[in-house]
């Protein structure tokens, strides 16, 4: 359930990061290349910028999960009953 938790988590910036430039122009690329930076360096900035947002996607989404598995989890893979707070 793990692996599958954090591919549903993930999914949405990698669909985003596949489609980037076919619907609609990045911002950091057009604003780039508004201001006269050549287009194949705005390119290059645009998807370095692209591939650190993914990065820290990924990076949250795998320390929420694999966090939230040790915390609910036994070393034998049992769940661990949670008491309620009021």
């Amino acid at each position: 359930f793990v692996r599958s938790s954090l591919r549903t988590a993930i999914s949405p910036q990698v669909e985003q990061t596949a489609a980037l430039g076919i619907i609609v122009l990045p911002g950091t690329m057009t604003g780039l290349i508004l201001a006269g930076v050549e287009p194949f360096a705005a390119v290059r900035t645009q998807l370095a910028l692209m591939y650190v947002i993914l990065a820290g996607v990924v990076i949250a989404a795998s320390i929420t999960g694999l966090g939230t598995l040790a915390r609910l989890t036994t070393s034998d893979n049992r769940l661990i009953k949670v008491a309620r707070s009021n």
